[in-house]
């Protein structure tokens, strides 16, 4: 029977896997001070996912007014295309802030990621010129979960 995933939030113990599943999902990965920094932050929100008490995934969000800014979302490559990332990014969404948008940058060049967030109602709303130190683009991509007026 296979095991549900389960989301909380992040704890300090958990920088050794949130920096392995961030090496094994981008290009760049973020350091282990990274993540303890967003950790301990009380300007940040840090959700992970959990199976069998192991860190699956994780999503790191800062609340910008009614904005709700995504910096980091990734999944343990063997957990990908199962509902992780949508039930960090549900959560992220439902945690306490009454977001009205949802923002986030994704290289141009990840289809994968793209399908994801399109999947989960993003649009594209602009563009990062040579953002990422690979010269490559960011797109801007943002979900309204309700106006601002």
């Amino acid at each position: 029977m296979e095991t549900s995933v389960c989301i909380r939030e992040g704890r300090a113990e958990d920088v050794d896997m949130l920096e392995k599943i961030s090496r094994q999902s981008f290009a760049k990965s973020w350091s282990r001070d990274g993540f303890l920094e967003e950790l301990l932050s009380k300007n940040r929100t840090v959700w992970v996912a959990t199976r069998e008490a192991l860190v699956v995934g994780y999503l790191i969000a800062r609340p910008v007014l009614d904005v709700l800014e995504v910096l980091s979302l990734a999944v343990d490559p063997l957990e990908r295309r199962c509902g992780t990332g949508s039930k960090l990014i549900k959560k992220g969404i439902e945690s306490e802030g009454g977001w009205s948008v949802v923002q986030l940058e994704v290289r141009e060049d990840n289809p994968d990621a793209l399908m994801f967030y399109r999947s989960m109602g993003f649009e594209k709303v602009g563009r990062r010129h040579r953002y990422y130190s690979s010269q490559t683009d960011a797109l801007l991509l943002s979900l309204v979960l309700r106006s601002a007026f």
